[in-house]
């Protein structure tokens, strides 16, 4: 339990911070002068200034993950180990891929709908903090005490030693691997090449899907658009649970039903897999990249929309000129995060997975189930590697300007 607790802090802290960080750019520098030549000590300019930036993320990006860890599948699958920690997701995947008790599986997945239904809607109307744009460059000379100064670099210093130090097993262990043997198998280039094009599909649609989501949130949920009109709070809602479907229907249900459909009419079992894979890693990612794109859009809608009025400006000037210079870096970082999300992700691939359709996760997963560990150390570091290649790169390409 302690293991499957601190891989699910590990997933999620970093999605949260990140988040948390496109707030705090949010906030403009005059703010931080005002206070600084008003004399605010830290804790003022935290509890005036910039707790009130962040606090509407703050409850958004925990819904998020409380929903997330409560729909968990793949680290509770390898962690587990005994029945005693299985989740719903789990059980259903043993109740069909072991013992293939069909109607057991039926029950346990409508009871984890019901649930996951009944917690998305309490949170789908969550609303995100309407402050300023980000800032193109956010440079704020606040001297702090040294005491508080020291206790930053310290916890700056445990936490990125707890995040690097499970990178540096990966590593350690991986460098020793047979690469020669591993990149030539004819399986593990199928997966690879099976993960990519899964992978780059999966982000294009959720950057798309994205955009188009947080558009209509704003327009139902503006006092300066429609938000007063009657419906717009009902429809605005909708939108909300639209995006956070994933969260409701989890992966492997999604699965579990193109499973069901497979056996149910004739066709290749590639086609199942693959609209599942895909349907599955797009919903997926669609939380995540919501929490990042809706504030932003929001804000800019919040500042330029009567100005695009008066200036008569069309839908396609409007995304060129006022749109897409706020929302590049949000892109990038959407496009990387849905990516990587894609790319190892293991939930309905555990239903599907053989030597027709295979993904990198689940080669690798079956190199550990058969205790080829030093193969499996070098999958997972080419994985790595991989996810980390995107991460660095991808916003960066999105991030220059013209």
């Amino acid at each position: 339990m302690s293991g499957i607790l601190i891989a699910h802090v590990y997933l999620n802290a970093s999605f949260a911070s990140r988040s948390l960080l496109h707030s705090f750019e949010s906030i403009p520098v005059e703010k931080y002068r005002l206070a600084k030549s008003l004399g605010f000590s830290a804790w003022q300019r935290f509890w005036l200034i910039e707790w009130v930036a962040v606090r509407s993320t703050v409850t958004s990006i925990a819904a998020t993950i409380f929903l997330l860890c409560f729909t968990s599948f793949a680290i509770v699958l390898i962690l587990g180990g005994s029945p005693s920690y299985n989740t719903l997701e789990v059980a259903i995947y043993e109740a069909v891929k072991i013992d293939f008790d069909i109607t057991f599986a039926l029950k346990l997945a409508l009871i984890q709908l019901s649930i996951s239904t009944l917690l998305v809607l309490l949170s789908s109307n969550l609303r995100t903090g309407l402050g300023n744009l980000k800032q193109a460059s956010t440079s704020v000379t606040w001297k702090e005490p040294r005491y508080t100064t020291l206790l930053q670099y310290g916890i700056i210093s445990l936490l990125a030693a707890a995040f690097v130090l499970p990178l540096l097993a990966v590593i350690a262990d991986g460098i020793g691997a047979d690469y020669d043997s591993i990149l030539t198998r004819p399986l593990f280039i199928r997966s690879l090449i099976t993960s990519l094009i899964i992978a780059t599909v999966s982000a294009i649609l959720t950057v798309l899907f994205a955009l188009m989501l947080s558009d209509a949130r704003r327009t139902f949920q503006l006092a300066e658009r429609m938000s007063r009109a009657r419906g717009s709070k009902l429809l605005g809602l909708l939108v909300s649970f639209s995006g956070n479907l994933y969260l409701a229907i989890p992966s492997l249900i999604m699965g579990f039903g193109f499973f069901l459909l497979s056996q149910q009419f004739e066709a290749p079992l590639l086609l199942w897999a693959t609209g599942a894979v895909l349907s599955a890693n797009v919903l997926m990612s669609l939380p995540f990249a919501l929490s990042v794109i809706v504030p932003a859009m929001q804000k800019t809608a919040k500042r330029y929309d009567r100005l695009s009025l008066t200036l008569g400006l069309t839908p396609l000037t409007r995304w060129r000129y006022i749109e897409l210079p706020y929302l590049r870096t949000s892109i990038g970082y959407i496009f990387a995060l849905s990516f990587a999300l894609s790319l190892g992700d293991l939930g309905v691939i555990a239903l599907f997975g053989s030597d027709e359709i295979t993904t990198l996760p689940w080669y690798l997963y079956q190199l550990m189930g058969s205790y080829r560990t030093t193969d499996a150390a070098g999958v997972a570091l080419i994985l790595m590697l991989l996810v980390l290649g995107i991460f660095m790169g991808v916003p960066r390409l999105f991030g220059k300007r013209t």
